[in-house]
């Protein structure tokens, strides 16, 4: 999984099938933090209907988790198993949960659009901030520059910036430039970068907030993307599974079997092999074709 506040809390949110309370507000997060998604009158799936209205209204709060990148291991591996598609696929789209993995996914991808789903509002706020960021910036090293050297940016997504004071515990600040050069990451290099700002940039990719578990939810994006005739190619769910309780994983089986109409659709998620733990790791990523693995 991401990097998160506090585990307890998180999986009491799939427990309870309810997103967080509201944070308190805070001045100093920039104004674009609370400002909802606004689809820009384009030729674009998403204009005649937002998605994220067919879902219960929320509010974003105004202090966001820090699970911006995930510590999932194995992504080099995992990227080098996913075919590279050269340029967008039309009609393709890409459902993901959490964070910068499904970045790397739609850039190695390239899907024509994606949805990116989470049951905390507040990661709908921090996708806003990298996306308004990435409107601002021309290059990958730019990106990461201004989102470590803008102060209401860093208190926004908890991350710290260059201090030398901070550095050693400035964790994503050292993933963000580690990043920079990884094969694996959309920030490893220009293409990909330009890719997924770009994709942004066109809004080609869609937050919703919503809940895994909830089979209304699952079928109300099934319907959204049936109607529009797009085919899933693939599906990011990070370790979702290993936070939900024993007598919550049919359900959460059979939601995401609801999705998976190709065996060629890639189903990328994460587990603990067994139940060996490692504090100083996260989970492997792993992928399957047209199932979802069972273990």
């Amino acid at each position: 999984m991401a990097i998160i506040t506090t585990l307890t809390a998180q999986a009491e949110l799939y427990e309870k099938g309810t997103p967080p309370p509201k944070k308190k507000a805070r001045a100093d997060i920039p104004d674009y933090f609370f400002q909802k998604h606004v689809i820009d009158q384009k030729e674009n799936l998403f204009n005649d209907l937002p998605l994220q209205a067919a879902f219960s209204v929320f509010s974003i709060p105004r202090e966001v988790s820090t699970y911006i990148i995930a510590n999932e291991t194995n992504r080099q591996s995992l990227i080098d198993r996913i075919p590279l598609n050269a340029d967008l696929v039309a009609n393709n789209l890409h459902i993901g949960f959490s964070c910068d993995v499904n970045f790397d996914l739609i850039a190695r991808r390239k899907p024509a659009y994606a949805i990116i789903a989470d049951i905390d509002p507040a990661m709908f706020g921090a996708y806003q901030i990298i996306k308004k960021t990435l409107a601002l910036v021309k290059s990958r090293h730019e990106f990461v520059d201004q989102l470590l050297s803008d102060k209401k940016i860093q208190d926004a997504l908890g991350i710290c910036g260059l201090d030398k004071e901070l550095w050693k515990t400035g964790y994503l600040s050292a993933k963000f430039y580690y990043l920079l050069n990884q094969r694996f990451s959309w920030l490893g290099s220009d293409e990909s970068f330009d890719f997924v700002k770009n994709f942004f940039q066109q809004d080609r990719c869609h937050f919703v907030n919503l809940n895994i578990l909830n089979i209304d939810d699952i079928k109300k994006v099934a319907r959204w993307y049936e109607s529009k005739g797009l085919r899933v190619d693939s599906i990011y769910l990070s370790n979702i599974q290993e936070w939900i309780n024993k007598e919550q994983t049919f359900r959460y089986r059979d939601n995401i079997n609801l999705l998976i109409k190709s065996p060629d659709t890639f189903i990328i998620d994460a587990k603990y092999p067994k139940e060996d733990r490692r504090i100083d790791s996260g989970p492997p990523l792993r992928v399957s074709q047209g199932r979802l693995l069972i273990d």
